[in-house]
């Protein structure tokens, strides 16, 4: 019961934090703590039951549209770190790889199928990620002039089943 609980605080804080407007400094404060919310509620010292362990697929994509969405809004902001040695293009990076591999992520919201969504562990990445999202990033840190973050996004798209 613990565990709903804490999901439907961290669902709902993620919401807020990862919503529009993406750009000021207020922008990148919610954005860093909405960043790293999820990281609390992936670790492993989180003693959340399964499925409430991992992170909604949706929840995941509003990070990915945040970031980029920072990237891209104006130069100052372009160069801000979300934390020491932590940028937006390596965070966003990360996400992507979360979503290709399906660890971490699931589908849908725990509702009364939670048993068995809990059960299922999708091995098919491609499931979980758009082409329009690997486009999303690739433009947001090729803008950035990041080529080795857009090498590393397209390594990881030809890699993926389509």
């Amino acid at each position: 019961a613990r565990s709903v609980v804490i999901d439907e605080v961290i669902q709902s804080f993620s919401d807020r934090a990862f919503a529009k407007p993406y750009r000021g400094r207020d922008a990148r404060k919610r954005i860093r703590l909405g960043l790293k919310i999820l990281d609390v509620q992936l670790s492993s010292g989180t003693t959340l039951v399964k499925p409430y362990n991992t992170v909604q697929r949706s929840t995941f994509l509003q990070a990915l549209e945040a970031l980029t969405g920072m990237m891209t809004s104006n130069k100052e902001e372009r160069r801000d770190y979300l934390e020491k040695g932590l940028t937006a293009t390596n965070a966003s990076f990360r996400i992507l790889q979360r979503l290709v591999t399906g660890v971490g992520v699931r589908s849908a919201s725990p509702s009364s199928s939670a048993q068995h969504q809990a059960q299922q562990n999708p091995r098919d990445g491609s499931s979980f990620l758009d082409e329009r999202d690997f486009n999303m990033v690739l433009n947001a840190v090729s803008t950035l002039g990041k080529m080795d973050v857009a090498h590393k996004v397209i390594a990881l798209q030809e890699r993926t089943p389509h």
